[in-house]
């Protein structure tokens, strides 16, 4: 995963460049995101990073906070994971639960 600045738009253009760059280095996947807003849901993909995410590199920490707080939350019970067909997602716990 890398997370690109908010100011940096997720366009196709440059998903490509980094296919073209991977088929130099052999057979990678990178996913792009931009960081999660603490304000709205947290998305599947986060909870998971939260979770099990190593985090290589990164310049200011920003990353490193955020995951425990993320973790918090899922600890808290305020997010579940639920699973269909083998896949699992997750939902935020509703408040009458």
């Amino acid at each position: 995963m890398v997370v690109l600045d908010s100011r940096l738009s997720l366009t196709r253009k440059l998903y490509t460049s980094i296919d073209a760059a991977s088929d130099e280095f052999g057979k990678i996947e990178v996913h792009i995101s931009h960081l999660p807003s603490l304000d709205e849901g947290l998305s599947s993909l986060w909870a998971e990073i939260a979770l099990d995410g190593i985090v290589l590199y990164e310049r200011d920490f920003i990353l490193t906070r955020i995951c425990p707080l993320l973790r918090y939350k899922i600890a808290a019970g305020e997010y579940v994971r639920k699973s269909t067909h083998g896949q699992s997602y997750w939902v935020q716990k509703k408040s009458h639960e």
